[in-house]
């Protein structure tokens, strides 16, 4: 969980249902039964640009929508809970599947951290309830550093991305969906995917 006469009447979804984001881990190996098992949350913020309201920089879109996917929002963040002795993280990967036009691309936003690389097409596509979803894909680039129980990305390293301009002043849905994985691997060398999962109850307003 989960995204301002520029913000303010964008549509604004924040985790699950945009009101307190549904978290999920992936099961943890039996290495780590006997403790509290490590959790991936975090809360990432998804706006739909009005058209009445400007646009995002660098973009002027000449009153057609955008999609901003945020977390300058108060209260982003991305956490690893529960980290065992000596594990290591890696491969943080954001997966969005997007109500918006074929061949749309994202840049970030001004004066934003590359600390994500910016969201790229992987070229599939889901149909829900009549509507196509893109996927897209952005990976967390610098190293990790594990210096206790508890992970927290930093916050100057947070994403801010936003569309290409759509071909109208609306998007063709106010439904999204999004996962984040993360990949633990023990002191012994045992990896786990842990994986926060928002489900298809996001909605932007």
């Amino acid at each position: 969980m989960n995204n301002h006469r520029t913000i303010s009447r964008r549509t604004l979804a924040k985790g699950s249902g945009w009101a307190a984001p549904a978290i999920m881990a992936s099961a943890v190996t039996p290495v780590y039964a006997a403790s509290a098992q490590p959790t991936l949350t975090s809360i990432t913020w998804f706006y739909n640009a009005s058209s009445t309201n400007g646009n995002v920089q660098p973009y002027t879109c000449n009153n057609k929508s955008q999609l901003r996917i945020t977390q300058k929002t108060a209260g982003s963040n991305v956490t690893v809970s529960n980290i065992p002795t000596g594990a290591k993280l890696s491969n943080l990967v954001a997966n969005y599947w997007l109500p918006v036009a074929a061949n749309t691309t994202f840049t970030r936003v001004t004066s934003t951290s590359s600390a994500w690389s910016i969201p790229t097409a992987t070229g599939k596509f889901v149909v829900n309830n009549n509507i196509t979803y893109r996927e897209y894909t952005s990976s967390y680039t610098p190293v990790i550093a594990v210096t206790g129980t508890t992970w927290t990305q930093p916050t100057p390293d947070a994403m801010d991305f936003v569309s290409s301009c759509q071909p109208s002043g609306t998007l063709a849905s106010t439904t999204y969906h999004y996962t984040q994985n993360i990949t633990l691997t023990s002191a012994k060398g045992v990896a786990t995917v842990l994986t926060k999962d928002n489900g298809w109850a996001n909605q932007m307003k």
